[in-house]
């Protein structure tokens, strides 16, 4: 029922914008290993949260998309060899800000660790000292991991899956992570019962970026502009939110 009045409510909104782009399909990188966000359902279509807000987007702007599912790690080069024109879901950051062009932000993306519930741990930047921690591998908190904590341990993990299953088989201390994502994918699950975050919130802008954004290509202004109209109806009308409700039972805050 509630996909059903989501659904209502994207047809209803669609034609509120005229087209404001000089083509009539957009081809989108996504990366599918990364459920709620964008996975492949079991009728073999893509799914999730990125998956409906493009859709929604493509709506207001009146021009097909077409999804090009990959590994998220083959989605940048994809962008910057021009075989797509926009990535969803990507952090914004100044080094890809230096690479590519992107959206406002529709969603936040503060980290925190993660570690067993009643396991000492201080995430101080003085502490860690001698101690295991996981990341994704070549992430924001990757790169803050590594400048911060230069007494523990980095373990690198080429997807989240690895990640959360050797924290749970404690060959990991602690993992750092993105909430929204940690909640969803770990905390939320059998796996992840027995662990908590541990530690502030953190969302400093030069380490973890200033939020999720659409990545279009360096200098397509044109697009990105279109795609900023869009992102600002759809949050005025409530659509975004609607959307965000089917995936997250939680504020996109990472609180």
């Amino acid at each position: 029922m509630r996909r059903l009045a989501l659904l209502c409510l994207l047809v209803l909104a669609g034609p509120a914008m005229a087209a404001t782009l000089d083509r009539e399909e957009l081809r989108v990188g996504l990366g599918v290993d990364d459920p709620p966000f964008a996975y492949v359902g079991d009728t073999g279509e893509v799914a999730g949260f990125e998956v409906d807000l493009v859709r929604a987007l493509c709506t207001r702007l009146q021009v097909r998309c077409t999804f090009g599912p990959t590994y998220a790690q083959e989605v940048l080069p994809q962008l910057q060899g021009h075989a797509v024109d926009l990535v969803p879901g990507l952090t914004i950051t100044e080094s890809r800000s230096r690479e590519m062009d992107f959206t406002e932000p529709y969603h936040r993306a503060p980290s925190r660790f993660i570690a067993r519930r009643g396991k000492p741990l201080d995430p101080s930047a003085g502490g860690l000292r001698g101690t295991i921690v996981g990341v994704e591998r070549g992430s924001v908190q990757d790169r803050y991991v590594s400048a911060t904590y230069p007494a523990a341990t980095v373990r690198r993990y080429g997807d989240r899956t690895e990640l959360y299953l050797d924290l749970a088989l404690d060959r990991l201390d602690t993992v750092l992570t993105d909430t929204v994502a940690a909640r969803v994918q770990f905390l939320g699950t059998d796996l992840g019962a027995e662990f908590d975050f541990v530690g502030p919130q953190l969302d400093d802008p030069e380490w973890f970026g200033k939020g999720v954004g659409i990545a279009v290509s360096k200098g397509d202004d044109r697009l990105r502009t279109a795609l900023n109209g869009a992102l600002q109806a759809i949050r005025g009308d409530g659509t975004l939110d609607a959307i965000a409700s089917q995936y997250f039972p939680f504020p996109l805050d990472g609180t």
